[in-house]
């Protein structure tokens, strides 16, 4: 084995520990990211292609960047830019390094597989150990399960990724018991935008596999199963039920309005969402800066004076937050990189791309998510995998 084929094989190792921890200890993936680019230039087969997206993310970068002019606090603009630079850094690389020699997108797929297994695992058995101490069956739901992982995030993801089993994974088995798993774990993480983009993307799976293939009543009856599956759940599963009965009852009597009652996560995202507006009809053209953003957020919060309202909250919407921090040009960015990724999927006849974009935009119209290394490594690793040429129609 030549020089050069051992450091493709430990590139490419290092590169699949990438998906595999990107799920077990996502804060180490990073590092493994970064060991298999650095090898890539000794092998010399990553070939740097800039498409329209790209660009569009690294404006999305120098939206942030800019905002450090007028930013006040730049402790707090300096940590945005180091967590936004993958969008600078991802395009040049990220896609080169899937298109290398001997990267297999049905090793990706596995490598993240079993990455979710391992952390599915680790949470379960903990579940039982402090089951086992009290008999609180709280420890097998939401937050209190999902351990170090933010449930929300976590389901995201598992939503990305039953659909890259279904298309990857070859062994009947294995597909069966990693999808059966993911489901179990995506209602265990008990997240609300995590369960509502269940229902979709389960909708999707059936349409792509049945009524396309003109089977109309297997579809029909996967539909009944999700309806059935679903109410099921949300008379049954206390956590569930809790959940959505809150956010219906704060939404729709508008419990937000008494500010001195304890808003649940529903009730306290719509006052987020009233105090980003707020800033942004003060700053519509440039923001108030990336540094400043939470800074501002806690002084609307202070002037709307709700009782319990959890300090430094983020806008808990990833357009409002890129509005209030950036101003009109970061949120014209955000809009066309969305409008441009539903395009490319229409045209490519992509179901891959255009699942993502789907669950991408839901999931940022009820969290920022690119305020979070999760959230934008869930959406700069799954844009990239979802959009490589092997996922068109």
């Amino acid at each position: 084995m030549s020089k050069i084929s051992n450091i493709l094989l430990i590139r490419n190792l290092f590169f699949y520990a990438f998906f595999l921890l990107l799920f077990v200890f996502p804060f180490a993936s990073p590092h493994a990211l970064i060991m298999s680019l650095l090898l890539s230039f000794f092998t010399k087969d990553l070939k740097i292609k800039i498409q329209p997206i790209d660009i569009l993310l690294m404006l999305f970068f120098c939206s942030y960047l800019v905002s450090g002019f007028y930013s006040q606090n730049l402790v707090a603009w300096s940590a945005s830019i180091e967590l936004k630079a993958s969008f600078l850094i991802f395009p040049f690389v990220f896609p080169a390094a899937l298109r290398a020699k001997k990267v297999s997108i049905e090793k990706i797929t596995l490598a993240l597989t079993m990455g979710a297994i391992i952390l599915f695992l680790i949470c379960s058995v903990r579940a039982l150990v402090l089951f086992n101490i009290d008999s609180s069956i709280k420890h097998f739901f939401s937050s209190a399960f999902t351990y170090y992982i933010h449930p929300t995030y976590l389901a995201v993801m598992l939503n990305l990724l039953l659909f890259m089993v279904v298309r990857y994974i070859e062994n009947s088995k294995l597909k069966a018991i990693s999808f059966g798993i993911f489901i179990l774990f995506i209602l265990l993480a008990s997240s609300k935008i995590g369960l509502i983009l269940l229902v979709i993307n389960i909708v999707f799976l059936s349409y792509q596999f049945f009524l396309t293939r003109k089977k109309t009543l297997l579809f029909s009856l996967i539909i009944l199963f999700i309806g059935c599956s679903s109410f099921l759940s949300y008379q049954f599963v206390p956590i569930i039920n809790s959940k959505f009965n809150y956010a219906v009852e704060e939404t729709f009597n508008k419990n937000y309005e008494d500010k001195s009652i304890k808003l649940s996560s529903t009730g306290q995202r719509i006052v987020a969402w009233k105090a980003s507006k707020n800033i942004i009809k003060n700053n519509f053209w440039i923001g108030v800066g990336s540094g400043d953003i939470k800074d501002e957020l806690n002084k609307e919060y202070n002037r709307m004076a709700y009782e319990h309202m959890k300090p430094n909250l983020d806008s808990h919407q990833q357009f409002l937050q890129t509005f209030a921090s950036t101003g009109v040009f970061g949120f014209f960015i955000l809009i066309m990189i969305f409008i441009l990724l539903f395009i490319k999927s229409l045209k490519k006849k992509s179901f891959l791309l255009l699942v993502f974009s789907v669950n991408l935009l839901l999931f940022s119209l009820t969290e920022s998510m690119l305020e979070t290394q999760a959230g934008v490594f869930t959406f700069l690793v799954f844009l990239y995998v979802f959009d490589l040429k092997k996922n068109e129609a």
